[in-house]
C-alpha cells in the first residue's frame, strides 16, 4: 500500500503539470513513501487511503478545463517499452496492484476466520 500511494500520488503530481503543457523530465521523482512497517494496523491502512486520495484529487483539480493530452512525461528506453508514451492520462501502476490488494485482503480474512 504505501508503494502503490507513493507511486500513484507522484503519478497524479505530474499528471497535473503535463495536463498544462508543460513537458516533464525523468528527475527529480516527485514521491514520498510511507515506511510501510508504519501502516500496521486497519485504521492506519484507511488513514493512509483517505490521505491518499484527498491528495490525488487535488492534483487532478489542478487540470486546467482542457488538458495538454499531446504533452508525454519522458521516460528511459525501458519505461517506454513497459508503460508506453504517458501524458496526463495514465494511473496504470496502481491499476496492476490491484490483485494483490485483492489477495492480500483474502489472507487477512482468512487469518481472522
Amino acid at each position: 500500500m504505501a508503494h502503490v500511494t507513493a507511486s500513484s500520488e507522484e503519478t497524479a503530481a505530474i499528471a497535473s503539470v503535463l495536463a498544462r503543457g508543460i513537458a516533464y523530465p525523468r528527475e527529480p521523482r516527485l514521491r514520498y513513501e510511507t515506511e510501510w512497517r508504519e501502516i500496521d494496523s486497519r485504521d492506519k491502512a484507511l488513514q493512509r487511503l483517505a490521505e491518499s486520495r484527498r491528495m490525488r484529487l487535488g492534483y487532478l483539480d489542478a487540470f486546467p478545463d482542457q488538458p495538454h493530452r499531446e504533452t508525454f512525461r519522458e521516460l528511459s528506453e525501458r519505461g517506454l517499452e513497459y508503460f508506453g508514451p504517458l501524458n496526463a492520462s495514465g494511473l496504470a501502476h496502481e491499476v496492476g496492484h490491484h490483485e494483490q490488494f485483492r489477495e492480500a485482503f483474502r489472507q487477512a480474512q482468512a487469518a481472522h476466520a
